[in-house]
This record gives structure tokens, sequence and C-alpha cells, in this order.
């Protein structure tokens, strides 16, 4: 027969050997076998606490023959824990006297059949675990009250330990998955930030650069890493100052966002850049200024582009206006084929008079046909597709641009062939 000094010595071996990183169920069934030994029980049942939704007690039977434990929910509105969850360790409950211990075993162990349970609360600093039952102890004596209660002190440490190791590998795993986010997003956004055609930089309080992109660090011929941490107007402008009329001062110093235009001169460009530039300020939690974000775009290519619509709308305007003109003209110009007509049917017998008029009527007739074909090419219409011959249509062309070819003192051969195959198109 073991002394008290020996199973003291026992419970003592049994601390050393715990290690929270190590088995915790070897650890448990080490712990629950020495007071198994120690009261010469038929067995030990533990009840944990187990703080989900809806929350559940784990139940767990240790004895000589058979080891099972499994999850039972529980409604806590239909039994009474506070005499479970006494601090008083060491209490010996007969269950059939007590009615409040039968209420409760009902439901989480409807199948005991002791008559006598030791009972002790798994508490630590108020925070309740649960309890274990050693059933039917045989000897149980005071003098062993003192062991039991520090094993399933020991006990219920172990059991918080392994709950706290648990939810500390659940954050560190939640941190993980939040860290590969922040890691996916960064990337994410770093290369959103270096291949957007846009030259993007981000400028402290001091004017020193935290940030920028690789279009805006290509301009330089510089590597990042050399880029960031010098003052904007030093490394970018080539300044020892900051630049006059410096936008960015607006978005540091006042909070406020800002976009102007200015114009860049290159070597060997005969028209400068024209760059639009905004300032964008960056507030921390408090709402106060701590950076700003520097947004350069070329727009040289818009601008020119807009230029040349405006151009081409001044281009519809005045061929709107020619088309109005044009039947202001061909108002005279029929009364001038229509008399040259008349004159050449009145002088028959006279030969000169009949040549000029029919000279005015031909250059009356090409005055109209040029016209014509102006309000043709001016007119944004349907075009209808014919049976067409294309040297009919190569002719009208030319005759069109007769003036400008005889002003260029030019000449334009047409050799045409004959007998080309007609074509499905439209005239005009």
């Amino acid at each position: 027969k073991k002394s008290i000094f020996d199973h003291r010595q026992e419970l003592l071996n049994i601390l050393a050997t715990y290690n929270p990183s190590s088995d915790s169920d070897k650890y448990r069934d080490r712990l629950l076998g020495y007071m198994l030994d120690l009261t010469n029980a038929s067995g030990i049942m533990v009840f944990t606490l187990q703080s989900t939704d809806p929350p559940f007690v784990e139940r767990f039977l240790f004895s000589p023959d058979q080891t099972t434990n499994f999850l039972k929910p529980v409604n806590f509105n239909r039994i009474d824990l506070a005499p479970w969850m006494s601090p008083i360790h060491g209490q010996v409950i007969d269950v059939q006297l007590d009615q409040s211990f039968q209420n409760v075993l009902k439901i989480l162990a409807p199948d005991l059949k002791s008559q006598k349970v030791y009972f002790s609360p798994l508490t630590i600093d108020h925070n309740q675990l649960g309890c274990l039952l050693i059933l039917d102890p045989q000897g149980y004596h005071d003098e062993l009250q003192f062991l039991l209660a520090m094993a399933a002190t020991v006990f219920a440490n172990a059991i918080l330990s392994q709950r706290l190791i648990h939810q500390f590998q659940i954050t560190i795993a939640d941190l993980e998955a939040s860290r590969w986010e922040v890691l996916n997003s960064r990337n994410t956004l770093r290369t959103l930030f270096d291949n957007i055609p846009l030259s993007i930089y981000i400028v402290n309080k001091d004017y020193s650069i935290a940030a920028i992109n690789r279009h805006r660090a290509s301009q330089l011929d510089i590597s990042i890493t050399r880029i960031v941490g010098r003052k904007c107007y030093k490394v970018l402008f080539n300044r020892n100052n900051i630049c006059p009329g410096c936008e960015i001062n607006q978005s540091l110093l006042e909070g406020k966002t800002t976009s102007r235009e200015h114009q860049v001169w290159q070597e060997g460009q005969d028209h400068p850049l024209i760059i639009d530039v905004a300032s964008y300020p960056v507030l921390n939690e408090d709402k106060k200024i701590v950076q700003a974000i520097m947004v350069e775009n070329n727009i040289t290519e818009r601008r020119r582009l807009e230029d040349s619509l405006i151009q081409n709308e001044k281009l519809a305007a005045v061929g709107q206006l020619a088309a109005g003109m044009a039947h202001e003209i061909n108002n005279p110009l029929a009364a001038i084929i229509a008399n040259a007509q008349l004159i050449r049917r009145e002088a028959k017998a006279n030969k000169d008079i009949t040549e000029s008029a029919d000279l005015i009527e031909q250059a009356g007739v090409r005055a109209s046909q040029t016209i014509s074909d102006l309000l043709r090419f001016s007119r944004q219409e349907s075009y209808t597709f014919t049976e067409t011959n294309l040297n009919d249509s190569i002719k009208k062309v030319v005759s069109l641009l007769q003036f400008r070819i005889t002003r260029k003192n030019a000449k334009v051969t047409l050799d045409l062939q004959p007998k080309i195959p007609i074509i499905n198109a439209s005239e005009d």
C-alpha cells in the first residue's frame, strides 16, 4: 500500500512531465489514472463546458475497462449548474439523496449507475471549465483531500492550457491568412501601381518621396531605390528649393485636391509636351494630412486630337457655308448658260459670236458641274450602289480637282483602259 508521501511524489513526477506542446491526451490519462489509483474508484467522469453556439458539454469517461467521450448539446435553461460550480473541493455526494445533482445527471449522464461520487469543480480564476466525478470512491479519506484537490486543479490548468493553445493556434492561422491576404493585396496594388500608364509618386510632408512607380522612375533613368527618400524637387526637377507654384503645397498644407496643366520642352522636340498634374491629400486615422499623391498624365496626344477635331468642325462649318453659297451661285450660272444659248441661237450667222457663246456656255456648265460635285461631296448621305464604270468616277474626281492641279502648275495624264469591267459601286 502506497503512503501519502508516495502519492505526493507520484503527483510531483506527473507535474514535472507536463509540456503543453506534448501529447495532451497522454498527460490527461496519467492524471486521471493517478486519481483513480488514489481513490480505488470504478471510474472518473469529466464534464467540460464548450462555449459554442449552441453550447455543448463534452463528457469523458475514464475507467480501467474503457475510455469514451462524446459531445452532448445542452439546454442550459433546463438545468441548474450552480451546485456543480462550487469552489469547494472534496465533496463526496450521495447521488440518491441530492436532488439537484440527480436533475443534472439525468440530462448529462442518464446511464450513470454509481451511488456515491467524489465531486470537484474544474475552475481556474473564476473561469468555469466544468467538473469531474470520481465514481464509487472506495479508498477515499480526509488525508487524500489535499492531493485530490491539487490533482483536480492541475487537471483544470491542463484543460485551460490546451484551450488557450488551441485558441492561439486559431489566432495564428487567422493572422497567417490575413498576412497572405495583405501580401496578395499589396502585390496586386504594387502591380497596378507600377504598370498603370501614368506617372505616380507619393510625397511626405517634408517633400521626401515615399514611393514612386516605374513609369515615373523610367523618365529619370534612376533606380527606384535611389529615388525613394530624396526630396521631390531635387531628384525629379533638379532644383535646390521647392518648385515655384508647386501644387503639392495645397494638398500637404491645406488638404486640397488640385489639378493643372504645364508644358515640358524636351531636347530635339518642335512642340512641348502637355502634362496634366493632379495632387491628392492622404489622411491618417485622425484625419490629419500625412502625405500627398501626385499623378502626372501626358495629354499631348489628346490635345492634338482635340485640336484636330476642332479644325474638322471648322471645315464642316465652312462646307455648310459653301453649300449655302452654292445655291446662290447656281442661279446666276443658270442665267449665264441660258443667255449664252440664246445668243448662239440669235447670232448663227456670226461665227465669232457663236464661238464666244459656246465658250461661255461650256464654262458655265463646267462651273455648275463643279458646284454640284462639291454639294455631293459635302452631303452626308447614304450611297446607292449601282453598276458603275470606274473610268467615269475617275474623270469626275480629276475634274473636281482641276483648279488645284492648274494652280500647282501640274499636269495629270489619264491612261484609262477602255474595256474595264463594270463594278457595283456608288457613282459618287
